[in-house]
């Protein structure tokens, strides 16, 4: 399902939100409240409902979503919906709003009725934290009141696409509905003055998809998030019964500079997921400053705790132009020199589609500072353009492709930027990318010397393989970009035949999957060297 979050709000605002929600909570859900449709979104296996009953306030609508699902002890509880992206948004209304308005006229004898287009949803303003700030129910992050920000938005605008919703009329306006206005189901109301618009509420259960169901035969397929990605998972990494969930979050990147369309100079690392009341004090997202959205972007979060990825890694394909429509840039294989019709064509290595992953926690990344012992240590804080958690992972084009070493946060639509004019700073732009090129093997190396220390690999596979990362940077240090390509062509090679050892092995060891990494990066820097470095050398 999609779901968004923000920047930042104070832990203090969010202590706020959670005692009025627990005062909301003391609501009775009224007797009377009738189902009137349910569907799955099938591209996330979430269930939904929509309910019936004029007059219902947000907080008796909330007292009813928290039922388990079908009434059953011991099931998935609800929560009111939260409508955290564009494609969530049209799918609430196109699949279950307007369909649940159909049924009145349709059936006969009549169905359940929803008599009015109003419903509540899962937002509520946060009174704590200004006019402004609204938090989503079920711990899904804060947004605002203005469209066009960081985090998703859908207030209703009007026919000449001026905003105006909330207005807060009444003055206690202070949850979201969707559905209030005949020309506009999508918008979205702030409402509260004027209960007696209200024909029903949206409820959403998190249900998360058997792993069997999108991963067939004895090696792993794709298994879709949403419309337009998919991951697929080791085929040893799972048993019958386990089970996966997906939420995407979707941004637009408050970098970008409208008069270019390109990220600002000195823009500095974009921290998500950084609301501690919301989503805890170790999950925050860090795009370092060399990647930029294009300029939406959409957040997958991955929540596998059934996986066990000790080997293999979980490849990733994303068709940006599904996943986002109209976003910036397309993936290209080759760039330079390939001469195909579109209104996306470029030369320029800076207009491509990319592929984005860090870790749920931070802390196991190299890119970041070192919180979590041996294996997790990396190569120190990085600084300027690198600093952040997250790093950049393609490997091939066509829809964008990628590896990662697990499940985690997976980022659709963003493009490396250094803020290059092409192809007038074309020698400044190759030295870029020769010099990402370099902090990526930087951390390949020490990812072979962590894996070596903890006898994950041992000699003289591991020898072989840090031998073949040296010569690589080596190589890079002399100026020959191919001479590094064939090094580490003989790495992946080394990486596949290689045993990886997963038993007797420290539990923090255990759980960080070597091979996986060794794949994701080792991949990912023969696709810069061969694609985006090598054709542009001077």
């Amino acid at each position: 399902m999609c779901k968004t979050t923000s920047k930042t709000i104070s832990l203090f605002a969010g202590l706020t939100a959670l005692f009025a929600m627990a005062s909301a909570q003391a609501a009775v859900c009224p007797a009377d409240a009738t189902l009137v449709y349910s569907d799955v979104n099938d591209d996330t296996g979430h269930k939904y409902e929509i309910w019936s009953r004029n007059n219902i306030s947000w907080a008796e609508a909330n007292a009813c979503a928290q039922r388990p699902l079908g009434g059953a002890p011991g099931a998935i509880v609800g929560h009111l919906a939260t409508v955290t992206s564009s494609s969530e948004n049209s799918w609430l209304v196109d699949d279950l709003l307007q369909k649940a308005l159909d049924l009145a006229v349709v059936t006969v004898p009549p169905a359940p009725e929803l008599t009015q287009s109003q419903v509540w949803v899962g937002g509520f303003r946060d009174t704590g934290a200004g006019a402004g700030a609204w938090r989503w129910v079920n711990n899904e992050g804060p947004f605002t009141s203005v469209n066009g920000g960081t985090v998703f938005t859908n207030w209703a605008e009007n026919a000449q696409g001026v905003q105006i919703e909330p207005n807060n009329q009444g003055g206690n306006e202070n949850h979201v509905t969707l559905g209030r206005f005949a020309t506009n189901l999508y918008g979205w109301n702030d409402e509260g003055s004027a209960v007696s618009s209200i024909g029903g509420f949206i409820v959403e259960y998190d249900t998360p998809r058997l792993i069997g169901e999108c991963v067939e035969g004895t090696t792993s397929t794709a298994c879709t998030t949403i419309e337009g990605q998919t991951l697929a998972f080791p085929a040893n990494s799972f048993q019958s019964g386990d089970k996966v969930s997906f939420t995407a979050f979707e941004f637009n990147d408050p970098r970008i500079d409208p008069l270019t369309g390109r990220c600002s100079v000195n823009r500095g690392p974009l921290v998500l997921f950084d609301d501690v009341a919301a989503f805890g004090p170790d999950a925050s997202l860090t795009i370092p400053e060399y990647l930029c959205g294009s300029p939406r972007f959409l957040v997958v979060k991955v929540e596998a705790e059934d996986l066990d990825i000790f080997k293999g890694a979980v490849e990733i394909e994303h068709d940006t132009a599904t996943v986002l429509p109209d976003n910036l840039y397309e993936c290209s294989d080759p760039i330079l020199g390939n001469l195909a019709p579109g209104p996306l064509y470029s030369e320029d290595p800076q207009e491509q589609d990319v592929i984005v992953w860090q870790s749920t926690d931070p802390r196991r990344m190299l890119e970041g500072p070192a919180g979590l012992p041996p294996p997790s240590v990396g190569v120190g804080p990085s600084t300027g353009i690198y600093a952040g958690t997250a790093t950049e992972a393609t490997n091939g084009c066509g829809s964008t492709t990628g590896k990662s070493r697990t499940a985690s946060y997976f980022v659709v639509g963003m493009h490396i930027d250094f803020n290059r004019e092409y192809p007038l700073d074309q020698v400044a732009l190759y030295q870029d990318f020769f010099a990402l090129t370099q902090y990526k093997l930087q951390l390949l190396l020490k990812s072979v010397q962590n894996a070596r220390a903890a006898l994950v690999i041992r000699n003289p596979e591991g020898r072989a393989m840090e031998s073949q990362v040296r010569n690589a940077i080596n190589a890079m240090n002399a100026g020959d970009p191919a001479a590094a390509l064939t090094s580490i062509n003989q790495f992946l090679k080394k990486v596949n035949d290689s045993t990886y050892q997963i038993t007797g092995v420290a539990t923090d060891q255990l759980e960080y999957n070597y091979n996986g990494d060794h794949l994701m990066r080792g991949e990912n820097i023969k696709f810069m060297l061969r694609v985006k470095v090598i054709p542009y050398k001077p």
